[in-house]
C-alpha cells in the first residue's frame, strides 16, 4: 500500500512575528493609531507607552500561538456556541438542551 509524508509545517497557518497577519493587524493597527494621536498632542516620547503595551500583547498572542497556533478560531467558534455546548453528558440539562427520551443516556462522551 502506498503512503504519503505528511509535513506539518504546510499544514499550519502562515505566521508573521509568531501570529497570523490578522492578529498583527488587530494588535498593532489600534496600537499605531493610538500611538499617533498621543505623539502629535502631547509629545513623541509618550507615545512609546502604546507601543510597549503593544509589545506586550503581542508578546502573549504569540505565546498562545504557539502553544496552538487555531487558539483564536477555537475561541471565536466557541463564543458563538457557548450556550449550546455542553462537553460531557449531564442526567439533568435545562430545558433547551434535554436530550430525545432513551438517547446517550448513560454514555459518557
Amino acid at each position: 500500500m502506498r503512503s504519503t509524508v505528511v509535513y506539518q509545517a504546510l499544514r499550519r497557518s502562515r505566521l508573521n512575528y509568531g501570529v497570523t497577519p490578522k492578529a498583527l493587524g488587530s494588535i498593532w493597527g489600534p496600537i499605531a493609531f493610538v500611538s499617533v494621536i498621543i505623539g502629535s498632542n502631547a509629545g513623541w516620547l509618550y507615545a512609546l507607552f502604546p507601543v510597549m503595551i503593544g509589545l506586550v500583547i503581542h508578546a502573549v498572542v504569540r505565546w498562545a500561538y504557539r502553544k496552538d497556533h487555531r487558539v483564536f478560531e477555537i475561541m471565536a467558534r466557541y463564543a458563538n456556541l457557548a450556550d449550546e455546548y455542553h462537553p460531557h453528558s449531564r442526567e439533568v440539562l435545562p430545558d433547551p438542551f434535554k436530550r430525545p427520551a432513551k438517547v446517550g443516556r448513560g454514555i459518557r462522551l
